[in-house]
């Protein structure tokens, strides 16, 4: 059943394109075109410059009724269902009859129409979660729509460096699309013990944890996954409780999770030093698969491919000495073809130590 509502889905996307197009001066509805359940497509939630929530244009099938929003439209305070409080989430819904609510009451999954309703007002599609800061203004959290088995379109801040990331795009979860409208930061971090491996996952909610509990590969859901929340990304927690070595995890099986870090070998004077020692990060050696380096001399011309170096006098002349726990060192041979003034400069990255390794 779930092939057959991708297919459908997929065409009534392109019905959807369409439409829009057409019907841009004109408020139809189910008389035009017939959206497959569970379908949605644009009707996203952003603020305007008055501070007030607006629903983009879009299509979806709501209980069983195409509508069809042709026009912005601007929320002005009718739409409450509840009274507003400060310091709280709330969800936005949309009727067959194109009318918005928002309630602090939470959507449950409707099996029938393939995605959240209201569970009082039951005609009531969830399109997305808001909150409501101490000052009354409106912040929105995730846009809630149908999706396609093992869809994921994310973006990761801080990818390169050791701060916190946030994350920015779409991905889905049990077959609901999760939205993040604008960068957003998971929580569980502080309680996660240091020098860690540590996993992101995504919930149907729009709620991103950092976990230690592995996932595994649900070949049903097309993701990584344990229990009902999908598993987006992998990081290090180190010693001084950094964020180290982010990566998304791969969209298909395999039979380990490998990733590649690139780390810089810093000053090294090869004239005048033997060796020198690269800090990692890693639970245990023995998840490493491979590793290699590569140093420039001083005119950034020239490299030496560690393992690949000459050989002189059947000695090679620089190399991988050994890996512990912590370190990665290398050394060069005394009296060799490194140990001169061509690679003696400092304040210069003599070059890059790769290595690869599994995290399941």
């Amino acid at each position: 059943m779930r092939t057959e509502m991708d297919v459908m889905a997929a065409q009534g996307r392109l019905n959807a394109q369409a439409e829009l197009k057409s019907l841009s001066a004109r408020q139809t509805d189910s008389a035009v075109v017939s959206y497959p359940p569970g379908y949605i497509t644009g009707l996203g939630l952003t603020i305007d410059e008055h501070g007030q929530i607006v629903v983009a244009i879009g299509a979806a099938n709501v209980a069983g009724r195409s509508i069809t929003q042709t026009a912005a439209h601007t929320f002005d305070g009718t739409e409450w269902l509840t009274p507003r409080v400060t310091d709280k989430f709330y969800y936005v819904y949309v009727t067959p009859e194109r009318t918005y609510y928002i309630d602090a009451v939470e959507p449950e999954l409707v099996d029938s129409y393939f995605d959240y309703y209201h569970p009082v007002q039951s005609s009531a599609r969830n399109i997305g979660k808001m909150f409501v800061a101490i000052d009354n203004s409106f912040a929105i959290a995730t846009l809630r729509g149908s999706a396609q088995r093992g869809y994921v379109s994310l973006s990761m801040t801080n990818i390169d460096n050791t701060s916190e990331p946030k994350f920015l795009g779409d991905v889905e979860v049990n077959s609901i699309l999760v939205e993040f409208l604008a960068p957003t930061v998971g929580t569980g971090w502080a309680g996660l013990g240091t020098s860690s491996n540590v996993w992101v996952k995504v919930n149907v909610d729009g709620l991103i944890t950092y976990t230690a509990t592995d996932p595994a590969w649900d070949q049903g859901r097309g993701g990584w996954y344990y229990e009902n929340d999908r598993y987006v990304a992998w990081l290090r927690k180190d010693l001084s409780g950094d964020y180290l070595y982010k990566h998304f995890m791969p969209t298909v099986q395999s039979a380990e999770v490998l990733f590649t870090e690139r780390l810089p070998i810093g000053d090294w004077d090869m004239d005048a030093t033997t060796s020198v020692n690269v800090s990692y990060d890693l639970d245990r050696p023995s998840i490493l698969r491979s590793i290699t380096a590569w140093v420039r001399n001083d005119a950034d011309g020239e490299i030496g491919v560690l393992g690949q170096s000459p050989i002189v006098g059947g000695v090679m002349q620089v190399y991988i000495s050994s890996v512990n726990l912590t370190t990665i060192s290398l050394y060069r041979v005394p009296g060799g073809s490194f140990d001169t003034i061509d690679y003696d400069s400092t304040s210069f990255n003599r070059g890059y130590v790769v290595f690869e390794y599994a995290v399941l």
